[in-house]
Parts: C-alpha cells; structure tokens; sequence
C-alpha cells in the first residue's frame, strides 16, 4: 500500500477525527473511504465540458448577451448534435475509425 502525505487545514483535521470518533474507526479509514467515494463517482465527460465552454464563448460574442432561457437551449442544441454524432459513430461499425 503506498503512503501519502497531505496538508489540511486543523479544522478539517478535527472533522475527520470527530467522524472517525462517531463512526469508532480510525482517521485512516474515513479517508479511505472518501478517497473511495470520490474515485466511483460520475464524472463530468469532457465533451459535456466543450459545449459548456461553446455556449460561454457564443455568449460572450453575441450583443446583447444570452439570456438565461437562450443559453439553456443552445446548451441542448449543442448537446443533442453531440450525442447524435456519437449514435452515428456507433452505427459506422467496427471497419470504421
């Protein structure tokens, strides 16, 4: 197992002691444990990331700026392209890169 050394403020070392109290486990084992919970949770695919960012840079070049309901929807417009261009990357088959 490899050890790891990290710095966290006295507060947050007290809460991790205070949960390891309640729980009657070691420190150790609550970090374990988030460690754990932190690397199975969903995470955010960079694609979805790219429309985000496509949606901040039209925004920021159209005059006068997105409202909220007009960035939603290009926000959905330009998640269904990608999910669409995914699908018909699927249904090329395996002869196709």
């Amino acid at each position: 197992m490899v050890q790891l050394t990290v710095t966290i403020s006295d507060e947050q070392m007290r809460a991790l002691q205070a949960e390891a109290r309640r729980r009657n486990v070691s420190v150790d084992a609550v970090v374990e444990e988030l460690v754990r919970r932190a690397s199975a949770a969903p995470r955010i695919p960079d694609d979805a990331w790219a429309v985000v960012e496509g949606a901040q840079a039209h925004s920021l070049r159209t005059e006068p700026a997105l409202t909220e309901d007009e960035a939603i929807d290009f926000a959905v417009a330009a998640t269904r392209k990608v999910r669409a261009e995914r699908a018909a990357g699927r249904n090329l088959g395996p002869s196709h890169p």
